[in-house]
């Protein structure tokens, strides 16, 4: 609380009540010998004082209680005396002091971790602040800019509202190119008809052209028989004309008697001149017709020549007509579209201003909003820094407090006065865990008589981290720290730590099981020193699988077994759901590495920093697909975000028949559950390469003396050896970390016993080395851890694509952050 705080806190004034000098509250006077009555201040009833009271007990009692009020926690009464009242006194001041002495333990306790969290806080206040300022100015230019953007969308409204006019006089000028469009297809089907038929009609006239001339040809042939008959004639006609000339000869000679040959001769005579110039006009004829034949073939050859060029160029015109034909159906058809087209943009447009109008009214109140959120911002940036004024306050009063504690004596702190070396182990253990984490300590320091183990509970695991970190950076803090799995990287980042191989005996870490001890190696140098190490199981309601008609003996061990399994029992009626488990990342780390898929790049952090993230991988998709399905399928009861407890509920009342947890609670799991249980190794998708170990280790701060190392080094050992794994399995669940207290646990039939237990070790043992069984290192773990956990209702929402995609960039930023 705050100095204006409404904390009520009594003051001089108050009406609390307090004996006063003029009380009338009867005291015995020194010289009483008499029993007088004393009255009770908080009852009024009277009550018999003794008539004597043992005076050295009286004084004892008196000592120890200044010792009390002096700061001394560690001082118990023992009066020596049989007075019945002096030693229910003597009682009660013990069980005061006690409780007084576990307070201040604990106020201590919560003072070391308010000073992690508010030094963690005033790191960070800083660069908050600034970011809320840079937020705010983002904020106020983010108004600028939405103010700028409204007044454009008004703009954007009037044009879209003039363009939807011209789209719609275009549409009507594309509706008029559409009807002409038509016309003209028409009309180039009617050409192309056209162009067809003259090709045609080229033809024919092609063959009958070809016809004449071979008929001109012929007769040009039978004008040359007439012609040479016609010669023959005139050869005769001259031949006849000489026999006649003879014989007219012959008649002259004859005389008288020849008178009638000659006039025959004559006759003859005058038919061969006849049939001479009959012949010769004949010739003169053939040569006319001959002369017009070969005019008229000369003609009918170019003619037919002519007719051939036509016909070629009237094929090219058809040619060209066909194409024009295609091209206008074509442009026909396109232009039928675009004044569609058109319509619908015309339609659009007006529907697109409709909804600019309405993102213009959405921008004027996106404007106003803004407004509002820079004035909000503003006001965030201001409870910011009184947020860090706060945080300074808190620091000095938790110092003040630390002062205060710091005047009292406990137990613990008389230990640290009795032995050379005090090694202050914080932990972040509870319940039977811490009381055995105690246990442990308090055997190893009565082992050792210059060496006190201190265990100290720092709250939670993330508790526990971040306190020890700002403890150390401030050069102060444990000697032995227990820092969970995921904070290994930024541990080893810090540079604040030395490696424990260092500090333990030569050689005996060989003996630790390499699947454990691997994730906590850099550089094949043991870092930390693996403490509570679990993996996970799937445990199941062997009562519901043989109800249901399962095997019990044969417990799902793929996706796909899990959802036979989860249908059977549930159509049976034996359980509402399949499975439950919680979303808890890192149950979804196991899956993946069962699928043997890196989480994250640098060999999965060991080599480097990672700023690559593989939770969009096809692993992934068939995790997230079969999870998913299930959850639509009512298959699997999804208790929440890390609800571990609530999944356990669910299990242990007879809701879901199978689990997913860890082994570490077996113990718990099988003392709850009112049936026969059965454990079994984590189903995976096909094949599995492996699991992943998690947990915690020990560490040792470099902060720490070179003494209070060494004394580390002998308790971590000692933690280590056979013996105290043993027992740290059995009472924890915990993995043994050395091979020897695995055999051991087999020779004596712990795990006959307990067959749920060697589901666990076997199924770590039985893993593959690979790059993703070894586990991943990530700086900002944490942060990736809930990052992933809040994927689940993204990959619902969004489905498995998108949300993965939306997953993977988150993480991708937060890896991306921490390596800068």
């Amino acid at each position: 609380p705050t100095e204006d705080s409404d904390t009520t806190k009594p003051t001089e004034d108050s009406d609390t009540t307090k004996p006063t000098e003029d009380s009338d509250t009867t005291k015995p006077t020194e010289d009483s010998n008499t029993t007088k009555p004393i009255r009770d201040v908080h009852t009024s009833e009277t009550i018999e004082e003794p008539a004597e009271i043992d005076s050295k007990a009286l004084e004892t009692l008196t000592e120890k209680l200044r010792a009390a009020a002096d700061g001394d926690l560690t001082v118990r009464a023992d009066l020596g005396t049989a007075d019945a009242q002096a030693v229910a006194a003597a009682e009660a001041f013990n069980d005061l002091v006690s409780a007084y002495e576990s307070t201040v333990n604990d106020v201590s306790g919560v003072g070391a971790q308010v000073i992690g969290a508010t030094t963690q806080v005033d790191d960070r206040m800083e660069s908050i602040t600034e970011a809320s300022r840079e937020a705010a100015r983002s904020t106020e230019a983010i108004t600028g800019d939405v103010t700028e953007q409204q007044q454009m969308i008004s703009a954007l409204s009037a044009e879209i509202r003039g363009l939807s006019a011209a789209t719609e006089e275009i549409a009507s000028s594309a509706e008029e190119v559409a009807t002409t469009s038509e016309a003209v297809f028409e009309k180039g089907q009617r050409g192309e008809k056209a162009a067809r038929d003259a090709r045609e009609e080229l033809a024919a006239i092609t063959t009958r052209t070809e016809t004449v001339l071979e008929s001109i040809e012929s007769l040009n042939e039978r004008v040359d028989a007439i012609e040479e008959s016609a010669a023959f004639i005139t050869e005769v006609a001259g031949q006849t004309n000489i026999l006649a000339l003879n014989a007219s000869i012959e008649a002259a000679r004859a005389g008288e008697a020849g008178e009638g040959f000659a006039v025959v001769a004559e006759e003859v005579k005058s038919l061969a001149e006849d049939a001479e110039e009959a012949a010769t006009a004949i010739e003169q004829s053939v040569d006319a017709v001959k002369t017009e034949t070969s005019q008229t073939l000369s003609e009918m050859r170019e003619t037919a020549v002519q007719v051939e060029s036509g016909a070629e160029t009237v094929e090219q015109a058809a040619e060209t007509f066909d194409e024009i034909a295609a091209e206008i159906e074509e442009t026909n058809g396109g232009v039928q579209e675009i004044s569609e087209a058109t319509d619908d943009q015309a339609n659009s447009l007006q529907e697109a201003a409709g909804m600019v109008e309405n993102v213009d009214d959405l921008a004027s109140d996106t404007a106003r909003n803004a407004e509002a959120v820079s004035t909000t911002m503003t006001n965030h940036s201001t409870s910011v820094s009184e947020a860090s004024t706060s945080v300074t306050t808190l620091t000095e009063r938790i110092d003040t407090l630390e002062r205060t504690i710091a005047g009292f004596e406990t137990t613990a702190n008389t230990a640290a006065e009795d032995v050379d070396t005090v090694v202050e182990f914080w932990h972040a253990m509870g319940g039977d865990k811490g009381v055995l984490v105690e246990s442990l300590a308090e055997e190893f320091t009565a082992d050792h008589e210059d060496v006190a183990i201190v265990p100290r509970s720092q709250g939670s695991y993330r508790d526990t981290f971040e306190t020890t970190l700002a403890a150390v950076e401030r050069g102060e803090g444990p000697v032995i720290a227990q820092l969970y799995e995921i904070g290994t990287a930024r541990a080893v980042d810090s540079g604040l730590f030395t490696p424990v191989a260092s500090l333990l005996p030569s050689g005996s870490t060989a003996a630790y099981l390499d699947p454990i001890a691997d994730y906590y190696r850099v550089d094949g140098q043991l870092c930390s020193m693996p403490f509570n190490s679990s993996v996970p199981v799937l445990c199941y309601n062997r009562d519901a699988f043989e109800t249901a008609g399962l095997d019990p003996n044969r417990p799902p061990a793929t996706y796909d077994a899990v959802v036979d399994a989860s249908e059977a029992i549930v159509d049976a009626g034996v359980c509402p759901t399949g499975i439950t488990f919680a979303n808890y990342s890192w149950f979804v780390e196991q899956w993946l590495a069962a699928a043997d898929q890196p989480i994250v790049d640098a060999a999965n952090g060991h080599e480097g920093t990672p700023r690559t993230a593989y939770f969009d991988s096809d692993a992934a998709h068939k995790l997230y697909e079969w999870w998913t399905a299930m959850d639509d399928a009512e298959l699997y009861e999804n208790p929440g975000i890390e609800a571990r407890g609530e999944a356990k509920r669910q299990f242990v009342e007879g809701d879901a028949a199978m689990l997913i947890g860890s082994a570490s609670s077996l113990g718990s799991i099988r003392n709850r559950v009112p049936f026969s249980l059965g454990v079994a190794a984590l189903p995976a998708a096909a094949g599995r390469a492996g699991v992943v170990v998690g947990g915690g280790s020990l560490w040792v701060p470099k902060t720490a003396s070179t003494a209070e190392q060494a004394a580390a080094g002998e308790f971590l050992a000692w933690l280590a050896e056979p013996a105290q794994q043993v027992r740290w399995h059995t009472e924890t669940g915990y993995l043994p970390v050395h091979e020897d207290a695995v055999r051991s646990l087999r020779r004596d039939g712990w795990f006959e016993a307990n067959p749920g237990y060697e589901v666990a070790i076997e199924q770590l043992l039985a893993s593959d080395r690979t790059v993703a069984t070894r586990g991943a290192r990530i700086g900002p773990f944490d942060t990736v851890r809930t990052i992933v956990a809040n994927a689940y209702a993204d990959v619902e929402s969004m489905g498995v694509e998108a949300g993965l995609d939306r997953l993977n960039a988150q993480v991708e930023q937060q890896l991306e952050s921490y390596a800068e």
